[in-house]
């Protein structure tokens, strides 16, 4: 295979222009081609029609079985046949597939100078225009809207794209120091204007005035064309000396403001964070019994009785003598305060529920527990076996 040699700008651009020649003219064929396996009988004896041909042979589907054909009727010569027109060789497959979506009046002002997302941008807004109802752009608000077209044009481009009247304004107060240093004057002219606003050739600027619609304005080295999207046919041809004309008047009645720089903000301080004062230590809560769900209301009998035998701390695990004194007292003193709460429960039981009697009698099997405990654990996993039926009893019973 020979190897391409490319040694300067203009070879590289021709070998390249050859290139999406020969692939535009490929896609012409092709769809030339695709029509004659529709509109003729070639197909007969193997397939029922064009598309199933292009599925099975080349995995083509219909979007792009139509889309073939569609450039060929649109870009060929005489709209069939082989041979693509002269002003869209260069343009490649890509770009003819969105400009298919596009008037002829429109695609008239496009060049191969033109992006794919160029062309893109430019079929989407007019597409967007079509979507806008004719009273709607009557009824749009017009302040500040020129009543000459062309200043409405200018002004408007400048207000949307605002980058190209800035190196104008800024080319232009260079101009005038060196008119105040040189001692004679020196005006912007339409040589400016171009390299401001056309820094890369050919360009095509989308504007939308409002009460009148999208337009297109398109530079090229000759003349400018405004296009008026909602009716593409209306188009406006504007030379470069009444463009540079309106510039100067919409310049000169801006008002620019110089970029500043951002103030760099001072850098914080550090500050040293002091130690938040050490909280004096609050003495623990009993731990609560196993199992028991937090935050359930109780009832402050319930609450005593279970006290009183959670605080029991005294009794020990080992194997030691108790002091039997000192036992049946704290079994007196047990004794009438279980007594005491039976009473109260005994009174309150009258008005109570049945439930409520069931909770009194899972108490009196509690108390009875308890002064029958002797100091070894399995009294006290009894005791909170029982507890344990008694508060699910309780968290269930509504009072």
């Amino acid at each position: 295979m020979n190897e391409i040699t490319i040694t300067n700008y203009e070879e590289l651009k021709g070998e390249l222009r050859k290139e999406l020649y020969s692939t535009a003219q490929s896609v012409c064929r092709i769809g030339y081609l695709l029509k004659i396996a529709r509109d003729t009988d070639v197909l007969a004896d193997r397939y029922k029609d064009v598309n199933e041909f292009a599925q099975k042979e080349f995995n083509l589907d219909k979007t792009q079985v139509s889309r073939f054909i569609r450039i060929n009727d649109r870009f060929s010569v005489d709209g069939n046949s082989e041979q693509l027109l002269t002003e869209y060789t260069e343009y490649g497959s890509a770009k003819l597939s969105l400009m298919l979506l596009l008037p002829d009046e429109i695609n008239e002002e496009l060049s191969p100078e033109y992006s794919k997302t160029d062309i893109q941008a430019i079929k989407e807004e007019y597409e967007e225009e079509q979507k806008i109802t004719d009273l709607e752009v009557m009824m749009e608000d017009k302040a500040g809207v020129p009543d000459e077209f062309i200043e409405a044009v200018v002004k408007q481009l400048n207000d949307e794209h605002p980058d190209p009247i800035r190196f104008f304004h800024e080319a232009k107060l260079r101009a005038d120091n060196l008119s105040t240093a040189s001692g004679r004057e020196i005006t912007p002219n339409k040589a400016d204007v171009k390299e401001c606003y056309t820094p890369d050739g050919d360009r095509t600027y989308t504007i939308r005035i409002p009460g009148q619609g999208r337009f297109m304005v398109n530079m090229r080295e000759a003349e400018i064309t405004i296009v008026n999207m909602r009716d593409p046919g209306n188009k406006s041809p504007l030379s470069w000396e009444e463009f540079t004309e309106a510039v100067l008047q919409d310049e000169s009645q801006r008002t620019f403001e110089e970029e500043k720089k951002p103030e760099e903000k001072p850098k914080p301080k550090k500050v040293e964070k002091s130690k938040p004062p050490v909280a004096p230590v609050q003495p623990k809560p009993e731990d609560p019994l196993p199992e028991e769900a937090a935050g359930e209301e109780k009832d402050p009998e319930i609450e005593k009785v279970e006290g009183e035998i959670v605080s029991e701390k005294e009794i020990t695990t080992n194997d030691q003598t108790i002091d039997q004194s000192g036992q049946q007292d704290t079994q007196d003193a047990r004794q009438d305060e279980v007594s005491t709460g039976q009473q109260e429960i005994s009174q309150s039981g009258q008005q109570a529920s049945a439930l409520q009697k069931q909770i009194a009698n899972e108490l009196q099997k509690i108390a009875a527990i308890v002064l029958a405990m002797e100091a070894n654990k399995k009294n006290w996993d009894h005791v909170q076996d029982q507890l344990r039926d008694t508060m699910r009893l309780i968290s269930s019973s509504t009072f």
